[in-house]
């Protein structure tokens, strides 16, 4: 129950998410116990899990017209370079060749 609880709040909290020692905590376990029984559960630890999280959300972002700078600081990204390496490296593509491909 408490790997679900966890999972919920990385769903909720994607943009800002709790740091892995304060779910951990929530949870009554070690950070590495928490760390591992996520892998295992979900099959990716959680800072992945998070980071496929707001890929998806960017995903369905450049579906519509907000601006790259938008989605980039709506979704919690440092700037639009580090957006978009981790964007092409979950993706295969760059955001704007995404949206150029949704577009058509």
């Amino acid at each position: 129950a408490w790997l679900q609880r966890a999972r919920a709040r990385l769903h909720a909290e994607f943009v800002q998410p709790p740091r892995i020692v304060d779910l951990a905590a929530d949870a009554g376990v070690h950070p590495t116990y928490f760390t591992r029984a996520f892998r295992k559960r979900f099959g990716l630890g959680p800072a992945e899990y998070r980071n496929r999280l707001r890929v998806t959300a960017a995903c369905r972002a450049l579906a519509g017209r907000e601006s790259l700078q938008s989605i980039v600081m709506a979704l919690g990204y440092a700037d639009q370079p580090h957006f978009t390496r981790d964007f092409q490296q979950r993706i295969g593509t760059t955001p704007a060749a995404y949206r150029a491909a949704l577009a058509k």
